[in-house]
């Protein structure tokens, strides 16, 4: 009958409730106990006098109530049913069957030490009177606080401030903008390019147009459209070793004896120059 409560006692092992408060021990803290003061080891228990230790223990447990006293008596029980088998003769069936049973309380005892060394372990690390408060937070906790927001009064605030300003600027004429003439023509820089090419045989694009601070973005831009011109027409050769780098020059290999003429001969018409000013239209 024992046997079958304790294998009943074993399908229920995972909802049993384990109290760790300090000062309440449960029936396996007191054999663990027992077993310490006695330097008996867990395996040596039914060989050793705890089983009656425990025996006169549960006697004086007459103050506690029933629900807590029947752990301890069904470990007392337990413990004197198999330590009593165990001093009878058995067959090989009851003798393998009570190695079962007893190897289930040996892991019992070993569970329940090792769950008190983790909770001594925790009981160190554990913060006494220390409770979380919900943080508090006012508009003074903000950079910016903005109450009863709506997004149409704001829509509504900004064409508000649109047409005062259309209002102040209503009549005004706006101011005038003067207009650079440029000094050359793409023609122009075209010829001043070839001679230098002739002469020098490489140039800098940087050094031609950007370095000049003086030039104005149309002029850079007009330094530009001759040297493509001078490009298209293979007078000369440009590289650019990388992204927004410097465009080096070079003349064409074979073109040292070519003269202006030569080189610009051809249709211009594409710049609108006026012959009689040399002017971009």
């Amino acid at each position: 009958m024992l046997r079958n409560n304790y294998e009943l006692y074993e399908e229920n092992l995972e909802t049993y409730e384990f109290d760790l408060m300090d000062g309440v021990k449960g029936p396996l803290d007191v054999l663990l106990e027992m077993l310490d003061e006695n330097q008996v080891s867990i395996r040596d228990i039914f060989i050793s006098k705890i089983t009656e230790q425990y025996l006169a223990y549960v006697k004086t447990l007459e103050h506690l109530d029933l629900e807590r006293v029947s752990s301890f008596i069904y470990y007392a029980a337990l413990l004197l049913d198999l330590k009593v088998r165990d001093m009878m003769d058995r067959t090989d069936e009851e003798d393998i069957q009570l190695s079962e049973e007893k190897e289930q309380i040996f892991d019992e005892l070993e569970r329940r030490r090792l769950l008190n060394e983790m909770r001594e372990t925790l009981a160190e690390r554990q913060v006494v009177c220390r409770y979380f408060v919900e943080p508090e937070f006012t508009e003074a906790d903000c950079k910016y606080c903005i109450n009863n927001f709506d997004i149409n009064e704001l829509v509504d605030a900004y064409l508000r401030v649109k047409r005062r300003e259309a209002i102040r600027t209503a009549g005004k004429k706006p101011s005038a903008k003067t207009v650079v003439k440029d000094r050359f023509t793409v023609l122009d820089k075209t010829k001043e390019l070839v001679m230098l090419l002739k002469e020098r045989k490489t140039l800098s694009f940087n050094e031609i147009a950007m370095d000049d601070r003086s030039f104005t973005d149309s002029e850079k831009i007009n330094t530009f459209l001759a040297l493509l011109e001078l490009l298209r027409r293979q007078f000369a050769t440009a590289t650019q070793e990388k992204p927004f780098g410097d465009i080096i020059i070079k003349l064409a290999e074979g073109k040292e004896n070519l003269t202006i003429d030569d080189i610009i001969k051809g249709d211009y018409a594409d710049y609108e120059f006026d012959e009689k000013d040399g002017k971009n239209k």
